[in-house]
């Protein structure tokens, strides 16, 4: 092979993620979402032959290496509905958060999380974090993760596998695989710019500029490394507010090959974000949603609630009640937000991982992950939401690529895995009144200031002097918490070619859990309460896989369990009672899935679809909060050979809904719980006031779909190759309306929005004008969840315009 070609970045990304052989590759197509095409020039797809003939030697274990282990022993055979995105994917359709990957991936959705996008929802439920294929600390309400350090994006819809083990969530993966050093003859590089944002139509330009730097080479016969570093800094569009999106990343990636049968791999990243939580518009209605009209006015209080409902707890004022006069709506400024211009959020995000991989005489492969990762948080709003999140997770996976001769018609991967978290957690939320504030009477949002009344008594001082609620306070907080987790596990997944295209794969995995946790912040002359609980589990997967020709179809089964993490620190709730609740360490999920993949045309034409349905077994605070969801999903990509353009299209249907649950709704059921009877959105005002304390799971229980999401969801993208050097890509998303909370009483409109890049390059030098949001939908966002879907929603940005420089050499 050259090394010419080896050197080049795009060669590097199909090198590490495609070595297969010439027939897989077909397979491997059909796979993905079919973007990859999307990236390759005609000279590159001339190149890939040459590339797949030199690769055709390595072994299947060459792929499961740089993956999570979702797929089949066999390169590109798919038991598992997934997609990949590549370095060249992402440049080309500005990926740089997680928000961007919506148009890209079927059944994918990222809710506002008080204003900060951190983690995804796949199918409708929340999806966790890898590395390489080994799980990081949560991230649920934390930091926007960099991209810059990526070379690929895999995103497994559905729980992991046995491999993977127990997670604190099960509604997918997302699977960072960074930056892999790589011998070179020189050292290379890439500078990358970009240049700040202009949004036309109101909201004037803000500096939000970023830079970005890869650099690679060698030391030595046996050393390779390559280095990123990404920063940006200075205002967002809610500038006026104080909204900033700051964050350094420095990371470094090693090789280390001493002999032909021994390679490891070393990954180190550092990132420091200071981005608050945006939060969004308060008071949410089908007004707001549609026509921008919001209530204005601030509460009365005078207001007395009702003596005979039993549900206000003694000693706290209520926020009172809104009396709207019909003069009382008015229409806000996109830019109009709950942000406090001395809200805060920082964060501090560390992880080092070590791959070794030993070739045995035998024709196995020993593979050994370990895995340390630390997140240190802080946050504050004004209206009143503090958190303190510390996080280490220490995890270390040995596994055993069993490679028999090939007539023996079986292989498999077995293994163990030690994993162990430190989870410690302060939070205050009882505190917040969002319904208080009229936005448009100003930008300070302090409920300590403005309605010192409505402070519910009994938080405790605890770091940095702030005021958190411990679960031996008359307010009872479980999420504050100092927790530990060892999780002890074996697995064993075999492959059996039964007949000629035939192949079983199956798991099986147990799990040892031990946990225990403390009351970090007992109140004053207290002693903390301390509790201890263990459990054992079982995880299976089984799926039948069928190729005959270009046509491959699938039946899956996977039956895991997922640790109950809160969303402050991941860690452990306690509660005085109960301690660690025995529910909380074997949640469950069940999962059926069956699909094809085809790959038609000589290759031009891939596509798939796959059909699920997924249980999920768990318990939020107050109770059940099963889920189940069920759906189809359709892919589709066209690349012709030697053509000038590239199409994808996608397409999901998918049906989340609490299953017999009752899910918690801060404040109260209602919108109309904070208006005068009469009053208010549509009339619903009821007079019951603002609803706090324990008295959360407001409706009976029963099943009621999920807020914030879309059942439909339809994307597509084109890329042309203008000219040489002048390349346009142009993709588009539509999601169908969204309930806003569990009684409906009001829903998010169905969502549309377009892009387009277009990229000027002539030898080391690209160009990239973007536009993002080209017909300036009005657009908003869900919270995410019951918690708050009464009292925020968040808008999407308008039309936005930025342009990218970067140079190579």
């Amino acid at each position: 092979m050259r090394r010419d070609l080896v050197n080049n970045p795009t060669c590097i990304a199909i090198t590490r993620m495609h070595r297969l052989s010439a027939s897989a590759l077909l397979a491997a197509a059909a796979l993905s979402t079919g973007l990859s095409a999307f990236a390759e020039t005609d000279s590159l797809i001339v190149e890939l032959d040459e590339l797949a003939v030199v690769a055709a030697a390595d072994t299947a274990a060459n792929l499961r290496a740089t993956r999570a282990g979702t797929l089949s022993l066999a390169p590109g055979e798919a038991v598992r509905s997934a997609a990949m995105l590549t370095r060249p994917e992402m440049d080309a359709f500005a990926v740089r958060r997680v928000e961007d990957l919506v148009p890209l991936v079927p059944g994918i959705s990222v809710p506002a999380r008080f204003g900060v996008a951190t983690v995804p929802n796949l199918r409708g439920d929340v999806a966790e974090t890898f590395i390489n294929g080994q799980r990081r600390s949560g991230n649920l309400f934390g930091f926007r993760p960099s991209y810059h350090s990526m070379e690929a994006i895999e995103i497994v819809r559905g729980p992991g596998n046995v491999v993977l083990g127990p997670g604190s969530k099960t509604g997918g993966l997302i699977n960072f695989i960074p930056l892999a050093a790589a011998e070179t003859t020189r050292p290379t590089g890439e500078l990358s710019l970009r240049l700040g944002t202009w949004v036309p139509s109101g909201g004037g330009s803000y500096r939000d500029a970023e830079i970005g730097l890869r650099q690679r080479g060698e030391i030595g016969p046996a050393w390779s490394w390559q280095f990123a570093y990404a920063g940006q800094w200075n205002e967002t569009f809610y500038h006026r507010n104080d909204g900033r999106d700051d964050f350094q990343e420095l990371f470094l990636s090693l090789l280390w090959n001493p002999l032909p049968s021994r390679k490891v791999e070393m990954f180190f990243q550092y990132q420091w974000s200071a981005a608050p939580q945006t939060l969004g518009v308060n008071r949410p209605d089908n007004d707001l949603l549609r026509r921008n009209l919001y209530f204005t006015g601030e509460p009365d209080p005078t207001f007395v609630p009702p003596d005979d409902l039993g549900i206000f707890t003694p000693g706290v004022v209520d926020p009172g009640l809104l009396v709207p006069g019909p003069e009382d709506r008015t229409r806000i400024d996109r830019r109009d937000i709950l942000l406090s211009q001395d809200d805060y959020a920082n964060a501090n995000a560390f992880y080092a991982q070590t791959i070794w991989t030993e070739e045995l005489a035998s024709g196995d492969r020993l593979i050994n992950r370990t895995l340390v990762d630390h997140a240190h948080r802080r946050k504050r709003n004004g209206f009143l939401y503090l958190e303190r999140a510390t996080q280490w997770t220490f995890e270390n996976r040995t596994e055993w690529l069993w490679q028999p001769d090939a007539g023996d018609g079986w292989s498999a991967v077995s293994g163990a895995t030690i994993r162990y978290e430190e989870r410690l957690g302060f939070t205050n939320y009882w505190n917040e009144f969002a319904y208080a504030f009229d936005i448009t009477a100003g930008r300070e949002f302090d409920t300590l200031a403005r309605f010192p009344a409505f402070i519910a008594p009994g938080a405790v001082d605890g770091p940095d002097g702030q005021p958190y609620y411990s679960p031996q306070s008359p307010f009872a907080t479980p999420e504050t918490s100092d927790s530990r987790l060892t999780n002890l596990a074996l697995f064993v997944r075999p492959e059996w070619q039964i007949t000629e295209g035939l192949r079983l794969v199956t798991g099986v995995r147990g799990d040892l859990l031990r946990a225990r946790a403390r009351n970090p912040l007992p109140p004053p002359g207290v002693a903390p309460v301390r509790a201890r609980a263990s459990n054992e589990t079982v995880g299976f997967e089984g799926a039948l896989h069928y190729q005959r020709g270009p046509a491959a179809h699938y039946l899956a089964f996977n039956l895991m369990s997922a640790v109950g993490g809160n969303t402050v620190s991941d860690g452990l709730n306690l509660y005085v009672e109960e301690g660690i609740r025995a529910e909380d360490l074997d949640n469950r999920s069940r999962l059926w899935e069956m699909g094809g993949r085809y790959s038609l045309g000589g290759g031009d034409l891939s596509a798939g679809w796959t059909l699920f349905r997924q249980t999920r077994v768990r318990r939020d605070f107050f109770g059940p909060s099963d889920v189940e969801s069920k759906g189809v999903e359709l892919e589709s990509a066209w690349s012709p050979v030697g053509a000038r353009w590239r199409i994808f299209a996608n397409a999901a249907y998918v049906d989340a809904h609490y299953k017999n649950a009752s899910p918690a709704e801060f404040g109260g059921s209602s919108i109309g719980n904070v208006f005068a009877p009469g009053t208010g959105p549509e009339g619903l005002g009821n007079g019951l006031g603002y609803i706090g304390g324990f008295f959360l799971n407001s409706l009976p229980p029963g099943n009621y779909r999920f807020p914030g999401h879309s059942r439909w969801q339809v994307s597509t993208g084109l890329s042309h190759r203008l000219t040489n050097n002048l390349t346009a890509n142009v993709w588009w998303v539509w999601r169908s309306e969204q309930d806003g909370n569990l009684r409906r009483e009001f829903t998010l409109p169905a969502q549309n929005e377009g892009n387009l890049s277009l990229t000027w390059e002539r030898a080391a030098d690209r160009f990239s004008l973007d536009i993002f949001n080209l017909g300036n939908s009005s657009n908003w966002r869900h919270n995410g969840d019951t918690f708050f879907n009464n009292q925020f929603v968040a808008r999407e940005l308008p039309r936005r315009i930025q342009l990218r420089y970067t140079r190579h050499w």
